[in-house]
């Protein structure tokens, strides 16, 4: 990932540094702030698995549901720092890495259940993180002295890991236990969108506020899972014959899973397509 990102780096120094280019300007921008990730796909395998865990309580007449609190996989936060070549009052390029990271603990996404032997709360947990590399052009309308509007778009290059974990615990316990874990990778393209508002300082020192969305779907994800399973992340329904339920679920395995208990098998789609509303600062050089 640092490659691109410190060759784009050096091309905009060396041209920001060449005579011919004197009159431009280049600046650092830093920034973050919330942001929306679709996780499509994993939000759905979130919900079948609370519809599953409620199925096994329903046909258990001596199990009780004593408590459900599942949330949804969204909320995330978004940084990146920023190189950008002014090309005048207008016009701009940029270059920028960040960091999007979504997490969704046992404490959000838990069932407890109630049966004779004791009480138990079963979590199911997620994580997704993606690093974005992207060249962007910028179009800039200064309002007055200090205030600029402007706009931008750009593509690049994502790279993506997801993790998904269920765990298990006695609801007096202090810790879970993991019966199922898996953690895998992947990267794809990136297209960015987003427009702000700027205010200077002064010569050296501004503020912005942005609003930006993105597209970007990873698909290709390989990593490994509990026992030592390597193998790409899978995406499938699996029917259970007692509940009479299918049941949409992501797995790390060698091969797609095969027979009549499985259906719309492929390769897992994490979509960290979305938006997100930054405050940051930009230091002109």
């Amino acid at each position: 990932m640092r490659k691109p990102l410190v060759l784009a780096a050096a091309v905009l120094l060396a041209v920001s540094a060449t005579p011919v280019f004197a009159g431009f300007s280049l600046s650092l921008r830093l920034a973050g702030g919330p942001g929306y990730l679709s996780l499509k796909d994993a939000n759905t395998v979130l919900k079948d698995w609370e519809t599953w865990q409620i199925k096994q309580v329903e046909s258990n007449k001596k199990w009780a549901l004593e408590e459900d609190k599942v949330g949804s996989f969204h909320g995330a936060v978004d940084f990146d720092a920023e190189i950008i070549l002014g090309l005048g009052r207008h016009f701009a390029l940029g270059v920028s890495a960040g960091a999007l990271h979504a997490s969704l603990s046992e404490k959000s996404a838990f069932v407890t259940v109630a049966k004779p032997a004791g009480t138990y709360t079963y979590a199911h947990s997620m994580t997704a993180s993606a690093f974005p590399v992207i060249v962007s052009g910028y179009g800039m309308l200064p309002l007055s002295a200090k205030l600029t509007v402007y706009v931008k778009a750009g593509a690049g290059l994502i790279w993506g890991k997801f993790v998904e974990r269920e765990a298990s615990k006695l609801k007096t316990s202090e810790t879970y236990s993991y019966p199922a874990y898996h953690s895998a990778a992947s990267k794809g393209k990136i297209l960015a969108a987003g427009a702000g508002l700027s205010f200077a300082v002064d010569d050296i020192l501004s503020f912005f506020l942005e609003a930006s969305g993105r597209k970007a779907e990873l698909t290709d994800f390989d990593g490994d899972a509990k026992g030592g399973i390597k193998g790409a992340l899978y995406s499938f329904e699996q029917y259970d014959t007692k509940l009479k339920y299918w049941q949409r679920r992501f797995e790390v395995m060698e091969h797609s899973p095969q027979g009549s208990i499985f259906r719309n098998q492929g390769k897992a789609t994490i979509d960290f397509s979305g938006f997100s509303a930054k405050l940051g600062l930009a230091l002109k050089f």
